[in-house]
């Protein structure tokens, strides 16, 4: 029915195209969707009989409503198939944001006496994808971070959270080249559990061997990687009283810092 008009052949091309630029596809590369869509039309094709030419509405009026439809069922599965730019180093997480009461561990990096803390987990990067602790053992480059974070009071309102390696910034939340430029949202409140937040690191992207200091800040107002990148990449050495005072963080915000270290390799094989 789409053939038989070119309007509706001119609508469906230029939202394929649309859909297709989307994805950051080459114009003339069909995305998966479409080809899940064009099988599931041929083989409806080889399998139905014949119908009747004539209806109860002619076939014109249907065109353009049809055309509509086709693109629709396209294009809402193709927003969920756009991934991040290959550059960013951040891939949906294996397990959804979760609390999971008061308890963060030596997995998250954490003392348990802090009410406002960041927390960080090595994942495997196989099927898995099995969380295991980073403290105290060392995290591997082939497999990725996950962060958490357990807030308790409510005037704090955003995170900034990045890394800093042999003094070059890694930048997670917010990350610059998924376009975020200014401290996410967080949920903070007395009694609160650990919070995921959505989104793994993949180590090998922007990381290398070596010790890596990760820096979360709670704040009332967001901050701008701007404004960070030109503190910490003037001074990356400075301890975290000296990050405090530059930004500045007035008392009551928090800034909790943790350690790590990255090997080569993955959890999987290192295991005996």
């Amino acid at each position: 029915w789409v053939r038989s008009s070119s309007e509706a052949q001119d609508a469906y091309d230029r939202r394929i195209l649309s859909h297709r630029a989307l994805l950051g596809l080459d114009p003339s590369t069909p995305s998966r969707v479409e080809r899940d869509r064009m099988m599931a039309a041929t083989i409806a094709q080889a399998v139905a009989p014949s119908s009747a030419k004539t209806g109860w509405l002619r076939l014109e009026l249907w065109i353009p409503i049809g055309a509509m439809a086709l693109v629709t069922l396209i294009a809402l599965p193709a927003l969920q198939e756009a991934p991040l730019p290959s550059n960013s180093g951040r891939i949906p997480s294996s397990l959804s944001p979760s609390q999971s009461g008061d308890y963060l561990g030596t997995r998250g990096g954490e003392e348990t006496t802090l009410g406002t803390a960041i927390g960080v987990a090595g994942v495997s990067n196989e099927r898995d994808a099995m969380e295991y602790e980073v403290l105290h053992q060392e995290a591997y480059l082939e497999d990725r971070l996950r962060f958490y974070y357990r807030c308790d009071n409510p005037v704090l309102k955003n995170l900034f959270l990045f890394g800093i390696q042999d003094g070059e910034i890694l930048w997670y939340f917010p990350l610059p080249a998924a376009g975020e430029q200014q401290s996410v949202p967080v949920q903070c409140r007395k009694g609160s559990g650990r919070i995921q937040l959505e989104g793994d690191t993949l180590l090998s992207k922007r990381h290398q061997e070596g010790v890596v200091r990760i820096v979360g800040m709670f704040t009332e107002n967001s901050l701008a990687v701007e404004e960070i990148e030109a503190i910490v990449s003037m001074s990356p050495r400075l301890t975290d009283e000296q990050l405090r005072e530059r930004i500045p963080l007035q008392d009551f915000e928090v800034l909790h810092s943790v350690s790590i270290t990255i090997e080569n390799g993955s959890r999987e094989k290192a295991q005996p």
